[in-house]
């Protein structure tokens, strides 16, 4: 069973790629990025609460940019730059930790998380990381409490943490605890400022519970809010489809699903729409 697990958790975080790929929270310099190729939420870049050399400063204002072009083999390259010269600097660490995961050198990342946890054993970049990774190598269930435990300890390291808390949420879902998981979500909303990821992980959350009325509520917003949120009509139409039983209205929501054929990052989710509309139809759309 727990081989099955990854496969499960990839759907899970899938829904929240579809639904938001930035969001903010309340702090406009703190970004929040979900990873097209991992399926996972890291942080970008966030505000440092210390005072910074000049040098920091400029290193980071550089890093910034690279970071939102996704240019990971020049923040990598100039991470090791920086570090050749301060050797025991933090944020360059993160910055090698996020640019080897986004390259997908797990055995390289986890070295430099290891350094950076030695450093700070709190660092939220770190921990989200090494949860992430720990994912990866999962074989059994300790291996995800273990994950679930690195998440849990990156949201309570650091109050604006965001990334480490979906991931929290969405691996609890996962695993198929959906009270936890909308705990999770419920804070992690409240420190976004209600941003889409959240509210999409909390309202599943929510409807896996039997709690329909205030999951749907949250879906029909989010779809008036942003009409090409693909994850709150799919949700929308398998809820009048399997409890409501309005077939009339479940398959127009799934015919807006099926006009956003071009837009390659829902192509899981335009999939899943597909296998809906043939079970509860019994017949190809196309």
């Amino acid at each position: 069973m727990f081989k099955l697990l990854p496969v499960i958790l990839i759907n899970s975080l899938l829904w929240a790629l579809t639904s938001c790929i930035h969001s903010r929270n309340e702090n406009p310099q703190t970004h929040y990025k979900v990873s097209k190729d991992q399926l996972s939420f890291f942080i970008e870049h966030s505000d440092e609460r210390t005072p910074l050399e000049p040098r920091q400063e400029a290193f980071l204002k550089k890093q910034k940019k690279l970071l939102l072009k996704s240019n990971w083999q020049a923040v990598n390259a100039s991470s090791l730059a920086f570090l050749e010269e301060a050797p025991h600097d933090k944020h360059a660490l993160a910055h090698v930790c996020l640019a080897s995961y986004q390259l997908n050198k797990p055995e390289l990342s986890k070295y430099y998380i290891d350094l950076l946890l030695n450093l700070d054993a709190n660092n939220p970049i770190a921990l989200n990381l090494k949860g992430l990774l720990t994912i990866q190598d999962a074989q059994i269930l300790n291996d995800y409490r273990l994950a679930l435990s690195l998440f849990a300890k990156a949201v309570e390291s650091n109050p604006d943490e965001v990334a480490a808390g979906l991931n929290l949420g969405y691996t609890y879902l996962a695993l198929g605890n959906a009270s936890k998981a909308g705990k999770v979500f419920k804070k992690m909303t409240s420190r976004c400022n209600s941003c889409p990821v959240a509210q999409t992980g909390y309202a599943i959350a929510l409807m896996r519970s039997g709690k329909h009325s205030d999951a749907i509520a949250i879906f029909e917003g989010l779809s008036i809010e942003n009409p090409e949120n693909l994850v709150a009509k799919y949700e929308l139409a398998r809820y009048h489809f399997r409890v409501s039983r309005n077939s009339t209205d479940a398959n127009n929501i799934l015919r807006e699903v099926f006009e956003k054929t071009n837009i390659n990052t829902r192509k899981e989710v335009l999939k899943r729409a597909k296998m809906l509309w043939k079970d509860q139809n019994k017949h190809d759309l196309f």
